[in-house]
């Protein structure tokens, strides 16, 4: 496994466990921000920095998560202030719906915050796309996706739209602008079902809504569900080859299903078992509560729907830290 990750698992291993011990020596802080930047980490590194855990942290580090921690926790308020608007408004319209991954997800840690997120995703009916369209048009939402870095909104090429228009299964993205917050864009999903289009699963939204619970006032997915869109997502991410493609899984996506896989009694249907076991036999190995996983995991991608084989392991992608370097290295072997 590349050093990177195993940075993370000793990481993760420490939040969890007071008793796990991190030898953070020189070598240990190489590369050390760039890989908590890329997996959405930096609310656990600053947990532990507080804990004392990382004790040999160069003051520059030190002041850099702290720093990057406390926006984190800004960002998470605020997005999750908007995610209540937000779905306060679609209940207003009378479209049924959850709020799914990032901020449903910060339950599973010991603050909600620590699970760091980019924007919002919202599963709905394909019946309810023109009500959604006309809230988004009321008020200001933009088509495209906020772009922190050059603080402006970019839009979709036409490639991009064409893309959503073969493969339905949610609306493009969309983006808002609050210059009053320190956030100040906010990225919206809305998808039509939890698996992709033209799939197997068939899972149905209706079982998905009857089942949601209040999560801090919003309308969120039970753990089993949240489990199951989890295990999906991640392996979209993992082995389809245009989304692959676009950029390593991040670890704190691994860390998701390895907390909810501990409180889930879910019975796979046939449509979904075999995806839950690759993905949940990957997690597994990658904590070390499995010694062996198929190496089709490791290296494998799909596609046209048949496994080939990449010229860098899905470990050695996920510690790649530009994404320049990353699609320069994305080839099969």
């Amino acid at each position: 496994m590349n050093k990177n990750i195993v940075k993370l698992v000793a990481l993760f291993n420490a939040y969890c466990d007071k008793n796990a011990h991190i030898v953070d020596d020189e070598c240990f802080y190489s590369n050390l921000l760039e890989t908590l930047a890329n997996h959405k980490m930096f609310g656990i590194a600053s947990y532990l920095l507080q804990k004392g855990l990382m004790q040999n942290a160069p003051s520059r580090i030190y002041d850099v998560i702290f720093c990057s921690a406390e926006r984190e926790k800004i960002k998470h308020k605020e997005y999750t202030t908007l995610c209540s608007e937000i779905s306060t408004s679609l209940s207003q319209y009378g479209v049924p719906h959850v709020v799914r991954k990032g901020p449903t997800l910060g339950f599973l840690y010991k603050e909600a915050w620590h699970r760091g997120f980019n924007d919002l995703d919202f599963l709905i009916n394909t019946s309810d796309r023109a009500q959604v369209l006309d809230f988004l048009k009321k008020n200001d939402y933009n088509i495209g996706i906020y772009n922190t870095r050059l603080e402006t909104g970019i839009a979709p090429n036409r490639e991009t739209l064409i893309q959503y228009r073969l493969n339905p299964d949610h609306l493009p993205h969309y983006y808002i602008k609050r210059d009053h917050t320190i956030t100040r864009g906010f990225n919206v999903d809305f998808a039509f079902q939890l698996g992709w289009h033209n799939d197997e699963i068939k899972i149905k939204n209706e079982e998905v809504f009857q089942d949601a619970v209040s999560r801090d006032g919003i309308a969120s997915m039970s753990d089993n569900w949240l489990f199951v869109d989890s295990i999906l997502h991640l392996y979209r991410e993992m082995f389809f080859y245009g989304l692959a493609k676009a950029g390593p899984i991040k670890f704190i996506s691994i860390i998701d299903i390895l907390l909810l896989q501990d409180r889930v009694d879910f019975v796979s249907r046939p449509a979904t078992k075999e995806i839950i076991d690759i993905v949940t036999s990957f997690v597994n190995f990658t904590f070390g509560r499995s010694n062996k996983v198929d190496q089709k995991l490791l290296t494998g991608i799909l596609v046209n729907g048949q496994w080939q084989n990449l010229a860098v392991s899905i470990y050695d992608r996920m510690s790649i830290l530009t994404d320049q370097h990353y699609r320069d290295n994305f080839n099969l072997a």
